[in-house]
């Protein structure tokens, strides 16, 4: 059912410490998933899984696996559906599957249908427990929910749940995808733990809420955040260089040409000339990153120094900001060529260096640096060079990031990456001689979707998942956590979000993608329609509406509902009656038009309009589109005839808005929901 603004407050939108950025949207339209390999367990017994999930197909047609080894795997979580999964369960129960010789389902006595909540689950397995209820135990916002008619005391003792060399899936079984927001997902390997490692219960408004996992992960375990939204291999990008100065031995700095964003891995390299020896002591900047030196290269110990150095999972450093590395040792006589240059690497959460290699050659114009086998199959390899004369050719393969050269004496950061274990060789080459390199190799790659943040480097390999801008990213900022300030961009704050709801709709009205699109193929040729997830009585509102395709103008209509509409009946007309319990701020539009509207609950006025800004009347509480009685919730709500090729997208912020919204009016979701009272009794 549909809940006014206080119930959702109440239910998610307590005192947050710890943050959830983002989570990860699987469409099963898209036959969205994830999958790895699995090495040899810590246990083969023992394990705990914990993640968030906000469903959005319930009922009988659902079809939510959650982690699997597909239906012939030795276990699987998924949401029971009576047409999918096993029909002596009822839909919308969570199961739980352990297979061999013979299939075993344990069950939740609880439903979940609920597709405005986000939901926390942990399942614990341990099938070495003498009891056999305790081999699995079954955990949603921190409640131990019975069994359902479930065969759980003939679960036998000591059966095997992950092994070597198997196949996993999240968000997929057998062909079968989930439609479902995941966040927050970690697997524990060799341990059965309870829910108090992953969250905790809102001392004031008694909802459960998340916590951060510190304990260790086992040889399989992985954390998925889903919070890096960054592309597969996105591109390293130059934050500047600077070779103006000796600063009297004291050091150099550049100031950035671009931004990094928190959970970047920066790069800083320098090389130093002088008549006399000095190194690198420390790198700082102003956003107070903590930098590692990864490698330093001498001309042989007498005066000349290059070095690199890193920071991973970097804190936020707008552009214009400062890079400083600090000498040890003074220059003494001579021209010193003084240069440090800068990086920003997206995507590689928790980077460590794997190998490093160096060297320095005074006659020859090649140093060949070999990497070894790597550790990791998925690593991104940065490349230093200097040399005195001319600059450098990059081998086959390495891209430059950036560049710099002062009085002859040329630098080139460059990086590669790689997806084998294979050995790699860094050999730039110049046309004189008296040149040094250093080679490093960060474990992460830039693929955030599937990247583990455990620090155990078990990446996952995303399939049918989107991160490019638009209708289809699944990268979306609904959260199971509410926090940031909205500026009426859209895609910023995070909260539970406004989704359209699919137990307040007429018949022939499909819904999918995250409940975010809207399908009136299927059906008779009538008016049908449907409401959001979110009715509210106070505050200032904005919503998009995109009209991706039309049979003919008109055939769409976007507006708000009344909290007393009957949805029971198909071939309804709510929004263009334009009755005390609809309003219709939109009627003509056609294909590809953005419909914006702004509602003021406090006012009683609703604007629409379409493909523009709603201007200053919203603001100023002036003209508005259509009135209506505070007395009562109001949401969103659209309209389109069915039976024809009318389709479009919903958007309440939780991706970027076509345009900003009016000042004061605010994105639907729990972090912009008034805080409620909670008296004392």
């Amino acid at each position: 059912m549909s809940l006014p603004s206080e119930l959702h407050a109440i239910h998610l939108g307590g005192a947050q410490q710890y943050q959830v950025a983002r989570s990860l949207r699987f469409r099963s339209g898209n036959s969205a998933y994830l999958s790895r390999t699995f090495g040899t367990p810590t246990s083969a017994y023992k394990c705990t899984f914990s993640f968030w999930v906000k469903r959005s197909v319930i009922g009988a047609s659902s079809k939510d696996f959650i982690i699997s080894q597909g239906l012939n795997g030795p276990l699987a979580i998924c949401f029971g559906s009576t047409t999918n999964i096993q029909g002596n369960f009822p839909s919308d129960c969570l199961l739980i599957g352990l297979f061999g010789n013979n299939t075993y389902w344990a069950a939740t006595n609880a439903l979940y249908r609920d597709p405005s909540a986000w939901y926390h689950v942990v399942v614990a397995v341990d099938t070495t427990q003498a009891t056999a209820s305790n081999r699995i135990l079954i955990y949603v916002n921190g409640v131990n929910y019975t069994w359902y008619n479930s065969p759980y005391s003939a679960i036998p003792q000591n059966t095997v749940i992950q092994s070597n060399g198997t196949l996993w899936y999240i968000g997929t079984a057998n062909s079968i995808y989930s439609d479902a927001y995941l966040s927050e997902f970690n697997f524990i390997d060799g341990q059965a733990l309870t829910p108090s490692s992953f969250g905790t219960t809102d001392s004031v408004t008694g909802a459960w809420i998340p916590t951060k996992y510190t304990g260790t992960y086992g040889t399989n375990g992985f954390y998925l955040p889903f919070s890096d939204n960054s592309s597969i291999y996105s591109t390293p990008r130059s934050l500047g260089t600077n070779t103006t100065g000796s600063g009297g031995g004291s050091g150099i700095s550049l100031t950035t040409t671009a931004a990094v964003n928190a959970g970047e891995t920066i790069i800083v390299a320098i090389s130093a000339e002088s008549t006399t020896f000095r190194t690198v002591s420390s790198v700082t900047d102003t956003a107070g990153n903590s930098y590692t030196r990864a490698k330093q290269q001498t001309d042989g110990g007498s005066v000349d120094d290059i070095e690199v150095w890193y920071c991973a999972n970097a804190l936020a450093l707008s552009s214009g900001s400062t890079i400083t590395a600090t000498y040890s040792g003074s220059i003494t006589g001579g021209s010193p060529a003084n240069q440090i240059l800068a990086a920003a690497i997206p995507g590689l959460g928790s980077t460590t260096v794997d190998i490093t290699q160096s060297g320095y050659n005074a006659s020859a114009t090649t140093i060949s640096l070999s990497s070894g086998t790597l550790t990791q199959a998925q690593e991104t390899l940065i490349g230093f060079s200097m040399n005195q004369g001319s600059a450098a050719t990059l081998p086959s393969g390495w891209t430059n990031i950036n560049s710099a050269s002062q009085t002859g004496n040329y630098t080139n950061l460059a990086y590669k990456y790689v997806n084998s274990t294979s050995s790699v060789t860094y050999n730039p080459t110049w046309t004189s001689s008296k040149c040094w390199s250093i080679l490093i190799s960060l474990k992460g790659i830039s693929a955030g979707l599937g990247v583990d943040n455990s620090s155990n480097y078990n990446n996952w390999t995303p399939s049918g998942i989107s991160v490019t801008a638009g209708t289809t990213n699944d990268s979306l900022v609904d959260s199971p956590t509410s926090y940031g300030n909205d500026s009426g961009v859209g895609g910023e704050v995070r909260g539970n979000y406004c989704t359209i709801n699919p137990l307040r709709k007429s018949a022939s009205i499909a819904i999918s993608n995250g409940n975010l699109y809207i399908d009136g193929n299927s059906g008779s040729v009538q008016w049908e329609s449907i409401a959001s997830t979110f009715l509210v009585k106070t505050g200032k509102w904005y919503f998009e509406f995109l009209v991706s395709s039309t049979y003919a103008a008109g055939n769409h209509m976007v507006g708000l509902a009344r909290e007393d509409v009957n949805w029971s009946s198909s071939g309804q007309h709510y929004l263009t009656e334009n009755s005390a319990t609809g309003k219709a701020l939109d009627q003509n539009s056609t294909t590809n038009d953005v419909v914006c509207v702004a509602f003021d609950m406090d006012l009683g006025y609703a604007w629409g309009t379409r493909n523009a800004s709603l201007g200053t009347n919203p603001t100023n509480g002036l003209s508005p589109d259509a009135t209506f009685s505070t007395a009562y919730y109001w949401g969103p709500a659209f309209s389109m005839v069915c039976g024809r090729n009318n389709t479009g997208w919903a958007n309440f912020g939780q991706r970027p808005f076509a345009y900003t919204a009016p000042s004061g009016f605010k994105a639907l979701c729990t972090q912009n929901l008034p805080t409620p009272t909670i008296g004392l009794y």
